[in-house]
């Protein structure tokens, strides 16, 4: 009974697959569907076979263990399965099954990444990135984009970096002279459109100016959002492997400049150039290209790619490095986006969607009305209090009083702040939280932590 009920279990395994080929747009949701029905039609193969036999033999034999007590039948028939090869059979099927049934064009689920995970467990992309190509993505306001996408994948074992120590080096030095480029070139420009204005402009140019003024306020926070993106590659370059080189490095590298070979064909000192370029032929020759590709990204165009040609392309003199497939040439930034759409495809778009955000900084203005928010709710909140201690103790005078002064105040607030529950009734807690925000908000610009006034 139990052959026929494997039989049947695995015929719906093709039904089930068959259904989805036929429904599903996705290619995760495909791949399974395809590997669910070529595994029933294996299964519906094996149960026939069996059933089969098992008539012949006069006995009914179960797929799930060898059968007791048959030993002509073991010595003539068929080899059966260990229970747990066979357990593992139907487990596979099923849970191939109900993957492909689960969700036929809805994307990746979560079983669908535990299989492709699995298929490509053995596959590790190698990423030899230039200090050109780390400074560019610092220097960029969409770069998280890439930097969480590299980390996640590197914690999940799919993407090694490899790191000459001199790309460390350099991009330490390198550091403090980008950004403040960056922020100089930046204020420069503001700083002359707004001379423009004041000197050619006329009244009616006067927002335009104050837009300037805010935006030029705004700039320190803009590079302090930059930093970041400094120090997060700076620990991912720190926490890759580490490529020294050898006697038999700098002896390659000698050569190619004796030769004027690239990237020594330029004419300038580029032996640093040159020593990354050979450690990373040096770690393409010693690795399984089909199971740990690798690619060297670059944004130095003038030293690695092909002279008078397309730009993306190695220069002739270092070709040869590179396949096209296990060993890649890339150019900047963009030719690293390549490589990794190209190497995980539907994972790392996932990836992007879910990196893709970029925290700007709050300007000036934005600040301060968020500032003069939290004052007018606190401070309405507090005048009340004042209201309810003076009934409490019976203190009419001092209530008139209080309601004298500060109604103005309030019927402006009441007309400010019109949403339910703007004006509380606050729980201590609520209170809390419109204080400490107040506070942070201060302390931004420029008062004391925890002062609280209204």
């Amino acid at each position: 009974m139990r052959n026929y009920f494997f039989t049947i279990a695995m015929g719906l395994c093709v039904l089930i697959g068959v259904v989805s080929l036929g429904t599903t747009s996705n290619p995760g949701t495909a791949l399974m569907a395809l590997f669910a029905a070529t595994l029933g039609l294996f299964g519906v193969g094996l149960g026939l076979y069996q059933i089969r036999a098992s008539h012949k033999a006069g006995r009914t034999l179960s797929i799930f263990g060898p059968p007791a007590g048959l030993e002509e039948y073991q010595r003539r028939g068929p080899r059966h399965g260990t229970r747990g090869e066979n357990w593992f059979g139907v487990f596979m099927g099923t849970w191939i099954a109900a993957s492909s049934l689960w969700r036929l064009d809805d994307g990746w689920n979560a079983l669908d990444m535990i299989f492709f995970s699995l298929a490509l467990a053995d596959l590790v992309l190698h990423l030899l990135i230039d200090t050109f190509t780390c400074l560019d993505l610092a220097q960029r306001r969409d770069g998280q984009r890439w930097i969480v996408a590299l980390r996640v994948l590197i914690c999940q074992g799919e993407v090694k970096l490899l790191v000459p120590p001199v790309v460390i080096e350099e991009f330490d030095r390198n550091e403090a002279r980008v950004q403040a480029a960056m922020t100089s070139s930046i204020a420069g420009r503001f700083k002359q459109i707004r001379h423009d204005l004041v000197t050619y402009g006329s009244d009616d140019d006067a927002h335009a100016v104050e837009v300037i003024e805010n935006l030029g306020r705004h700039l320190p926070l803009v590079g302090a959002m930059t930093t970041r993106n400094f120090r997060d590659i700076r620990e991912l370059l720190v926490a890759g492997q580490i490529v020294e080189q050898s006697e038999a490095e700098i002896k390659r590298v000698v050569e190619r400049g004796l030769r004027k070979a690239a990237p020594f064909h330029s004419g300038k000192n580029s032996v640093a150039d040159a020593v990354i370029f050979e450690l990373y032929q040096i770690a393409t020759q010693g690795a399984d290209l089909a199971e740990h590709p690798h690619a060297f990204v670059t944004t130095n165009h003038t030293d690695f790619s092909r002279a008078n040609g397309d730009k993306r392309e190695p220069h002739d003199d270092i070709a040869d490095a590179f396949d096209g497939t296990g060993s890649r040439y890339a150019l900047g930034v963009d030719g690293l986006d390549v490589v990794l759409r190209d190497y995980f495809g539907e994972e790392i778009e996932e990836l992007f969607e879910e990196t893709d955000f970029q925290e700007e900084p709050r300007r000036l203005d934005d600040i301060v009305a968020a500032e003069k928010e939290m004052f007018d709710r606190i401070w309405y909140h507090r005048s009340l209090q004042a209201d309810y201690r003076a009934e409490r103790e019976g203190d009419a005078e001092e209530l008139e009083r209080n309601q004298a002064v500060a109604g103005p105040g309030r019927a402006r607030v009441e007309a400010t702040y019109t949403e339910p529950g703007q004006l509380g009734p606050y729980t201590d807690f609520e209170i809390g939280v419109l204080n400490g925000k107040m506070s942070a908000l201060r302390w931004v610009l420029g008062s004391e932590w925890d002062f609280l006034d209204t």
